[in-house]
C-alpha cells in the first residue's frame, strides 16, 4: 500500500532529508512516512500512511483559504510568511491527525476531502463544536480544538477515502500573531493618538501606555450585524477606525382612548439617534452613566472599530477624563433635545412614551476618584 511518490522514486536516504527538514520547521506530528515501500514510524506506527512531503510548499494561495480563521486582516503577505515552514500532506481513511489529550504542534487545513472530529473519552467542553465532519476550507486543530488545559480537546481522524492537507506548524502561526499584535498595538496608538480625548497617550509613561493599549480590542463588524443592542450590559466605548455605524433607540409607545373600556394601544418605534464615522466615537455615554444601552449599535457598512474598556479609560491623565465626560454631557443634551421634539411629534397624533431605563448621570466610581483625586 505504499503511497505513490510525486517524485522520482528516492534513495534510502532521501526519507530521512525530508523527516530532517520537517521537523526543523518544528512541526513534531506523530507520523508514518511510507516512501517506495518503506515505512520510518516516528512516536506511533498506528496513526496510519500520511505522505508528509516536505519538499513542496503549499502555494499561498492554498494557505489564504484559511486566513480568515486565523484573523480578520489576513493578507497575502501574512500567507506568504506561514507557506514556507508549512507542508502539504496527502492521508487516506482512518489516518490520525492528532489525538485527545495530546500537545498542540499543528493546525490543519482541509484542501480536499473530510476529518471527523470525536473524542475517545469524556465529554466535549461547552461552548465547542461538538462530534462532526470538517469539510474543505475549514480549520482541524486550532483553538476550537483545544482544552482550557491547552491539550487537544478531541482526537481528528480523515473520513474520506483521501485527504489533502496543508499542515501550519502552530509555533510559526504564534510567531506571526505576536508580530501582528506588535504592528496593531502601533497602528492602535497612532489612530488613538489623533483623537482630541486620546492626545495624551503620546505623552504617558512607556509602562502605561503599554497597559493602556493592552485592553483595547479592534474588532471588525459586518453591515447589518450589532456592535451593541439596548438593554446588553456596558462593555465599554468604541471609536470608529473605518466604516460607518447607526446608533437607534426604541420608542415602546402607548395611546389610551377617551372609552375606558377600550384597552390601550401598545407599539414601538425606532428612533435614529445618529450616524458615526471614522475618528468618533460611541458608547461613552451608557458608560459614564452606569447604566444598560440605552440605544443599539449597528454597522450600515462593514467596520473596524477599537473597543476601548473602562479599565483602558481609567490610565488616562484625570484631564483627559474630564474632557471626555465634558463632551458626552454635550451629546447628551443634544440627544436628549433631539429626542424631546420627536416625542413632541408623537404626542401630537396621540401616543405617550413609556420609558424601559431611567439612566444616572454620574460617572462611574472609579473615574469619579479620579477627578477628585
Amino acid at each position: 500500500d505504499a503511497v505513490e511518490s510525486r517524485e522520482a522514486e528516492p534513495d534510502v536516504a532521501k526519507p530521512h532529508s525530508k523527516r530532517d527538514k520537517f521537523h526543523d520547521a518544528a512541526t513534531k506530528v506523530s507520523i508514518v512516512y511510507r516512501l517506495a515501500g518503506k515505512s520510518l514510524a516516528r512516536d506511533n506506527s498506528t496513526l496510519g500512511s500520511m505522505y508528509f512531503d516536505a519538499a513542496i510548499q503549499p502555494p499561498v494561495d492554498e494557505i489564504a483559504i484559511f486566513g480568515k480563521q486565523f484573523f480578520e486582516e489576513f493578507s497575502d503577505a501574512h500567507a506568504q510568511i506561514l507557506a514556507v515552514s508549512s507542508t502539504k500532506v496527502t492521508a487516506k481513511h482512518g489516518d490520525i491527525l492528532f489525538g485527545q489529550g495530546q500537545v498542540p504542534d499543528n493546525i490543519y487545513g482541509v484542501i480536499h476531502g473530510r476529518v471527523n472530529i470525536h473524542r475517545t473519552s469524556g465529554s466535549f467542553v461547552p461552548g465547542t463544536p461538538g462530534e462532526k465532519a470538517v469539510a474543505a476550507g475549514e480549520l482541524v486543530g486550532d483553538q476550537k480544538h483545544t482544552d482550557p488545559d491547552g491539550l487537544r480537546s478531541c482526537t481528528a481522524e480523515v473520513g474520506s477515502d483521501t485527504a489533502e492537507l496543508v499542515c501550519i506548524p502552530k509555533g510559526a502561526l504564534d510567531e506571526l500573531m505576536r508580530r501582528r499584535l506588535r504592528i496593531q498595538r502601533r497602528e492602535i496608538r497612532q489612530t488613538l493618538c489623533n483623537v482630541p480625548i486620546f492626545r495624551s497617550l503620546a505623552s504617558l509613561p512607556r509602562g502605561d501606555s503599554k497597559r493602556l493599549l493592552s485592553h483595547v480590542d479592534k474588532i471588525h463588524r459586518k453591515a447589518g450585524e450589532a456592535v451593541y443592542r439596548e438593554q446588553d450590559d456596558v462593555s465599554g466605548m468604541f471609536l470608529v477606525v473605518g466604516g460607518q455605524v447607526e446608533l437607534l433607540q426604541t420608542l415602546n409607545l402607548v395611546k389610551n382612548f377617551a372609552d375606558r373600556a377600550r384597552p390601550p394601544l401598545r407599539a414601538s418605534r425606532v428612533m435614529q439617534i445618529s450616524n458615526v464615522g471614522p475618528g468618533e466615537y460611541f458608547g461613552e455615554t451608557d458608560m459614564l452613566a452606569s447604566c444598560p444601552r440605552m440605544s443599539s449599535a449597528l454597522a450600515r457598512t462593514d467596520c473596524a472599530l477599537l473597543q476601548i474598556p473602562q479599565e483602558a479609560l481609567e490610565l488616562l491623565p484625570a484631564a483627559a477624563i474630564q474632557s471626555l465626560l465634558e463632551h458626552s454631557d454635550t451629546r447628551a443634551e443634544w440627544r436628549t433635545s433631539r429626542f424631546q421634539v420627536q416625542l413632541g411629534v408623537l404626542k401630537s397624533v396621540g401616543w405617550e412614551y413609556e420609558p424601559t431605563l431611567t439612566p444616572g448621570r454620574h460617572a462611574p466610581r472609579t473615574l469619579r476618584r479620579r477627578l477628585e483625586g
